[in-house]
């Protein structure tokens, strides 16, 4: 088990969430590497240029072409993108890197060390068993680039793809697992070659744990929820909390002074990402 181990946040933000991005970053209270993310140069002055944060940043037009990007942005893949292209350049400095989003606020930032531990002890992911078209399509979209893994029918044979699991817990990368998934899917030498095969429904972090669990011998256990945990009601949550895993992130809708790292989705309504999946 690690006991002292570097993590690194990884933030995309976006200029119509600048102030929820304010209120994460004055939400942290440690020294953990926080990396924040833009598009493009201007992007970062109005940011900065608003706010007085003095953070490690990226800007996507330093890697990117205009026209790349804005294909990207087009076919609403830019934030998968950012996220997973960024992720492998730190990743190789980093024992874990912790992707969130602006509109994310941290509560305990300690209780990340416990998540990280939770992801490698526990080795399985939690999840509701979907009837959505849309969260089908999403596993499916994100499961496709790993078709050529040796296991890859383990995922059918035991029905993983009908269980729903984004943002049920904190999205974490790890780096050995992380390193092999990058190396697997071949992407390192042109990332945007790769998404341009892809459509929106493409989700990094559930791409990624469908290779532990093929690679690694994850797995991924169904909780009686019709969604991702993301959108589970309280009682759903303390559940399995008390008897299955200890969670480290909790819809601010729900949030009541839980023990938890990281609150998400600050700007949206109770049940908007649940809803939103039923369209």
């Amino acid at each position: 088990m690690l006991k002292d181990f570097k993590k690194a946040i990884l933030v995309p933000v976006h200029n119509k969430k600048f102030n929820y991005a304010k209120k994460f970053i004055e939400s942290l209270s440690l020294t953990d590497d926080l990396f924040l993310i833009f598009t493009n140069e201007s992007e970062y002055l109005d940011f900065v240029s608003a706010f007085s944060f003095d953070c490690k940043y990226f800007i996507l037009e330093d890697y990117l072409s205009f026209d790349e990007i804005e294909n990207l942005n087009q076919k609403f893949l830019l934030p998968a993108f950012k996220k997973l292209f960024f992720v492998s350049k730190i990743i190789n400095e980093f024992d874990y890197v912790i992707c969130l989003d602006d509109d994310f606020l941290m509560a305990d930032q300690k209780l990340l060390q416990n998540a990280c531990r939770s992801f490698s002890e526990n080795k399985f992911f939690l999840g509701g068993l979907t009837k959505f078209q849309t969260s089908k399509i999403i596993n499916s979209v994100s499961s496709s680039i790993l078709k050529h893994h040796r296991n890859y029918d383990l995922l059918k044979k035991h029905e993983l793809l009908d269980i729903y699991f984004w943002l049920s817990e904190i999205p974490i990368y790890e780096r050995e697992s992380t390193i092999n998934f990058l190396k697997f899917i071949q992407i390192e030498e042109n990332f945007y070659k790769f998404f341009s095969n892809l459509d929106f429904h493409f989700f990094d972090t559930i791409a990624y744990n469908y290779f532990c669990v093929l690679e690694y011998n994850y797995n991924i256990i169904k909780i009686d929820w019709k969604f991702s945990l993301e959108d589970c009601p309280l009682r759903i949550w303390e559940y399995v909390n008390k008897n299955i895993k200890k969670l480290y992130s909790i819809n601010h809708n729900i949030y009541k002074n839980q023990d938890v790292a990281v609150i998400i989705h600050t700007d949206r309504k109770k049940g908007q990402s649940y809803k939103n999946a039923t369209k």
